[in-house]
């Protein structure tokens, strides 16, 4: 984690817990925005079920789509599906390693993501 992006709420969960002894196990951080789902993605507790399942899914569009282009790749094994995944994970493997440090600007408000979040990964393929 670059300390920049870790928000707020996480930080002062985690410094109490440091304050109140660190020898006890650390607690489950909860985030009072929502869940925080693998790939980096909220579920709001302050949006209807409907706008949120909208917006779950739509953030799990892209992983999708590598799936697909990576089974693809098994299934014909050609060059155009190979430099394709390639390509997807050469500028997601740069964003997240170079751009992002190089950055560190934080998430958006609501975010249950403690992770640099912009450029979004979401947008770099």
């Amino acid at each position: 984690h670059a300390k920049a992006c870790i928000p707020r709420w996480y930080r002062l969960q985690h410094e109490s817990w440091l304050a109140n002894g660190s020898s006890l196990p650390e607690p489950e951080i909860t985030c009072p925005s929502g869940v925080r789902l693998p790939g980096d993605i909220t579920w709001r507790n302050d949006v209807n079920d409907v706008a949120n399942a909208i917006c779950v899914v739509y953030g799990y569009v892209p992983m999708l789509v590598i799936g697909i282009a990576i089974l693809e790749f098994l299934i014909v094994r050609g060059t155009r599906e190979l430099f394709f995944v390639l390509y997807v994970a050469f500028t997601t493997a740069l964003n997240e390693v170079v751009v992002k440090a190089a950055f560190h600007q934080p998430r958006p408000r609501h975010s249950c993501a403690t992770t640099c979040g912009m450029p979004s990964s979401h947008s770099s393929f």
